[in-house]
């Protein structure tokens, strides 16, 4: 069943972002190929900027409609009928979030690649086939590779404490008879505060400079992941025993 929930959460924003992310990377391609003529580019140049903000603005706003419509909107009548828990619920939003918020990551990486493969003057290659060799020539040490697993890792678990904070706002701010955005946006500021504050005067303190390299990194993966059970834990005390839907 969880694995049903999320994709049709993923199905749900599909519809909209994939066309958006598609129409991206044609942009990409085009600026690319375009380079040589200036006005041409510049135009082109100006419709890939306009769709790179959009598929970015529009990627957040859906991940956070589609949790208020779907949990605290009129769908969730039928939400909370479905014989799930409601961790579960807030597992499967969470998750399809992160999807789309590495997705995202990736069409936009992805077409800046496009770009310096289809303009030699960016990147100095011959097309994308030349770029792709080059890729594969690359050799990492371990050190290298230790560094970009966690880089990885860290990204993700970042990227999960900053979703799973904007649904324990959203869900505090629904606590409000009135004014309910206003709620949820005050919410989020006092999260960000304890954060900055924790991080700086915990996340810091916590580590001489003497200690090991494995030690902060375990300290600054430890962070978000406090940060998303707390959060988590907000969200479903609130779902689970508060919620209101009238």
């Amino acid at each position: 069943m969880l694995g049903k929930l999320i994709k049709y959460d993923f199905c749900s924003i599909a519809r909209i972002l994939f066309p958006v992310y598609g129409a991206l990377l044609v942009a990409a391609v085009l600026l690319g190929i375009s380079s040589r003529d200036t006005q041409v580019s510049f135009t082109i140049a100006m419709i890939y900027s306009v769709l790179l903000i959009a598929a970015i603005l529009m990627t957040m706003v859906l991940v956070i409609q589609r949790f208020y419509s779907n949990l605290l909107g009129r769908e969730g009548y039928l939400m909370f009928t479905i014989p799930v828990s409601t961790g579960a619920h807030i597992f499967a939003k969470v998750v399809t979030a992160l999807l789309w918020g590495l997705l995202g990551i990736i069409v936009v990486v992805l077409s800046g690649v496009l770009i310096m493969a289809f303009d030699p003057s960016i990147g100095g290659f011959q097309g994308l086939g030349d770029m792709v060799n080059a890729l594969f020539q690359i050799r990492l040490d371990p050190e290298d590779q230790k560094t970009m697993l966690f880089s990885i890792c860290l990204g993700i678990l970042t990227v999960s404490a900053i979703i799973t904070r904007i649904y324990a706002a959203i869900s505090i701010g629904h606590l409000w008879s009135t004014h309910r955005i206003l709620g949820a946006f005050l919410a989020y500021i006092g999260f960000q505060i304890l954060v900055f504050w924790m991080v700086s005067e915990i996340g810091l303190s916590i580590l001489p400079g003497t200690m090991l390299n494995e030690h902060y990194m375990v300290t600054e993966i430890l962070i978000p992941a406090i940060q998303i059970a707390v959060y988590g834990v907000i969200t479903w005390l609130i779902l689970d025993r508060r919620l209101n839907l009238e």
